[in-house]
């Protein structure tokens, strides 16, 4: 009896037979052998209830809330330090790798860079009135626009001057063509972005006039201005220092050593012998250069940007580069992850602060440091940069050079 009911049992959670199967051999089972019905063992031991399917959705179910919750798991138990770097990212906290500078700055730098923004915008103002260099009723050339890049697809314009971190604002702009299939500009080759990627930006003076007034006049603008002083030695270490620049060797190097150097200079002599800071100054401010503009790396703002005619919504500054330029593309571009490059990772050389602006000044006499002061002094004032700190004090620095002011007219752009 014992062993039919433990065949009785085994044929019950056999996966061979069906449900039917089952409960006619269990009936036959305890009729046959005379045993207590059906009911009687239901009664002693319970029913023994047939096994359940479980249903499709329960199952995906149980598949989802797996899938939710053991990734956390993992996270939490097994990647403590992932999890930590998911919090910085999320919160815009600093990692700790320093792959990205400016994810530091806080909704108080903001405060400040807005601070920042109104009271260079109205001192530049309030500067140009009293210089006198608010439009009148002439009509701009197109050319005097050549320095002024458009980016249609986002409405703004950028004003490029040479030596404020203007080949890292090209790199910026040529990301957001869309061209590259990259979201950091570092990754572009500063020979490239200022050859052959060229064709890829867009140039003010390339548009028609009525292009030119509209964008003028509906586009953001911004520019970034520099240290005048700072920018001149940073310009004279790239281009005239380094000898790797055959333009600007033929062009100001050669003509600078046979003019204060030696006339008798052969060409091999000249290309192995590097020119001074104070032969360059010399060059400045010798009164047969100054017939003619100076060239855009070393030249004023005024000229290549135009910052009395033209109304800029953003005025960045080199001294706070990485802030100013994380703000306005926030501002400018707030659907692209587009970042403005490091220096660290674009540059080599040192940076051009005031301790090593003052090493090369040092060279100079108080004479030909009022000289120079008196060519670069309005950039100084339209921007409220003061004279220089770590300059060796002059007897010649007066910087009123406040002219009548002048009623503001609307810029006219000639067709030619």
């Amino acid at each position: 009896m014992v062993l039919q009911l433990l065949l009785s049992f085994q044929t019950w959670f056999s996966h061979s037979v069906t449900v039917g199967q089952r409960r006619r051999k269990y009936r036959d089972c305890y009729h046959n052998s005379n045993s207590p019905t059906i009911s009687h063992f239901h009664s002693k031991h319970g029913k023994l209830r047939r096994r359940t399917k479980m249903s499709i959705a329960k199952i995906l179910l149980i598949l989802l809330v797996c899938g939710i919750f053991l990734p956390f798991l993992y996270i939490f138990l097994l990647a403590p330090p992932t999890m930590k770097l998911i919090k910085e990212r999320a919160f815009n906290m600093p990692a700790h790798d320093g792959d990205d500078p400016q994810a530091q700055f806080t909704e108080d730098d903001h405060k400040a860079f807005l601070v920042d923004q109104q009271n260079r915008k109205s001192f530049l103002r309030s500067a140009c009135k009293k210089l006198g260099l608010l439009p009148r009723k002439r009509e701009m050339k197109k050319s005097e626009f050549s320095s002024i890049l458009v980016d249609d697809p986002h409405g703004f314009m950028y004003c490029q001057i040479p030596k404020v971190a203007c080949t890292n604002w090209r790199r910026v702009l040529l990301v957001l063509t869309g061209y590259y299939n990259t979201t950091k500009g570092s990754q572009l080759r500063a020979m490239d972005v200022h050859d052959s990627y060229d064709k890829h930006l867009t140039y003010l003076s390339d548009l028609s006039a009525g292009g030119i007034t509209y964008r003028l006049r509906k586009y953001k603008k911004f520019l970034f201005v520099r240290e005048p002083f700072q920018r001149l030695v940073s310009a004279f270490r790239n281009k005239i220092l380094s000898s790797k620049n055959e333009y600007f060797f033929q062009r100001f190097g050669r003509i600078i050593l046979k003019r204060y150097r030696n006339r008798s200079m052969s060409e091999n002599s000249m290309r192995k012998t590097k020119v001074k800071f104070s032969e360059f100054v010399h060059y400045l401010i010798d009164a047969s250069t100054r017939r003619v503009s100076l060239n855009d790396h070393w030249g004023h703002f005024s000229p290549l940007c135009h910052p009395c005619s033209i109304k800029y919504d953003f005025i960045g500054k080199y001294e706070t580069l990485e802030r100013d330029a994380h703000f306005i593309l926030r501002d400018l571009t707030p659907k692209h992850s587009v970042k403005f490059p490091s220096r660290n990772d674009t540059y080599r050389t040192a940076q051009t602060g005031n301790d090593l602006a003052a090493q090369y000044f040092k060279t100079l006499s108080p004479a030909s440091i009022n000289r120079l002061w008196k060519i670069y002094r309005m950039d100084y004032y339209l921007f409220n940069y003061s004279y220089p700190t770590w300059l060796v004090p002059s007897y010649n620095r007066n910087t009123t050079i406040i002219k009548q002011s002048s009623k503001v007219n609307p810029v006219k752009i000639k067709t030619t």
